[in-house]
């Protein structure tokens, strides 16, 4: 099993992020991988990322918090390719076999 969760993260509230990502942790028994742009040192990526619909926008600090709270750990720092946006991938390893 594998759960992708790309540019979701920041339309949802710290409670509704973390209920989702219960829910894929409980239906999962492989690797969840949750990738969402995040405020960083690049302004250009800042400008366009405030003007996304998203109403829970978070800083590097922010989303990596919740993300380690639930459990995750940073895969990736910073995404190649991914400009203007500034990326943070976390991974977390579900319970395989299960």
């Amino acid at each position: 099993d594998c759960v992708l969760c790309f540019n979701v993260i920041h339309h949802l509230s710290d409670e509704e992020a973390a209920e989702i990502i219960r829910e894929m942790k409980r239906i999962c028994r492989g690797n969840i991988f949750i990738a969402d742009p995040v405020y960083g040192d690049n302004l250009v990526g800042n400008l366009f990322f405030s003007l996304d619909l998203g109403k829970y926008q978070r800083n590097i600090m922010e989303f990596s918090q919740l993300m380690k709270t639930e459990g995750f750990s940073v895969v990736i720092k910073k995404v190649k390719g991914g400009y203007p946006y500034h990326y943070r991938i976390f991974n977390f390893r579900g319970n395989e076999g299960g």
